[in-house]
């Protein structure tokens, strides 16, 4: 166990031995920090172009969950029949108009919603 540190910490890495080596590292030459510094601007941005990507992805699902949700209330109230089987009008009239108003977003309604 000589010379092998102490172990491990939770995440797998090598704990430094007890006692050996105290300050050492912090007169890193120039180049070494440079190299350090240059590699880690890299991580981060790898870093936040990964959550952009997850980002993009959420709500890209959030807008097809959205949109099934839309065409799932739609059919429902397409779906409704009147006693004789046809269906009913006034549903199919009132989502006609609806989408009309929405193709308009510039002109002021005067009628129902």
């Amino acid at each position: 166990a000589k010379g092998k540190g102490r172990g491990k910490d939770k995440n797998g890495d090598n704990l430094p031995e007890k006692g050996k080596g105290k300050g050492k590292g912090k007169n890193m030459p120039l180049r070494y920090s440079k190299a350090l510094q240059h590699y880690e601007e890299k991580q981060q941005a790898k870093a936040a172009e990964h959550e952009r990507r997850e980002q993009e992805a959420r709500e890209k699902k959030r807008q097809q969950k959205q949109s099934a949700k839309h065409r799932a209330l739609t059919g429902q109230i397409l779906s409704k029949k009147t006693s004789k089987g046809q269906p009913i009008m006034k549903n199919v009239l009132e989502l006609m108009t609806k989408k009309l108003m929405e193709e308009q977003p510039g002109k002021s309604s005067s009628g129902k919603k």
